[in-house]
């Protein structure tokens, strides 16, 4: 198996190991299936990211907060 053959350096094995342990004590369905999907988007943006500068990373996360936080104000004033 990928996580015991140490195809996958420590902190991807962490990670996917942490995410396995979300999906396996999810308290129900719903819960099972969101740390499922955030499961999934790790393990794409595993795949994508190894053709990323660390530079263009951080903007994405800035761009994505920043998104974030007008639609949660945008939810708000509703």
């Amino acid at each position: 198996m990928i996580l015991d053959d140490g195809a996958l350096p420590p902190r991807y094995r962490e990670e996917v190991q942490r995410l396995l342990s979300m999906i396996g004590t999810a308290v129900d369905a719903d819960t099972a299936r969101i740390v499922g999907r955030y499961s999934e988007g790790v393990v794409r943006g595993f795949e994508i990211a190894k053709s990323l500068r660390d530079s263009d990373i951080e903007e994405l996360f800035v761009m994505i907060e920043a998104a974030i936080q007008m639609r949660l104000k945008y939810l708000a004033s509703q």
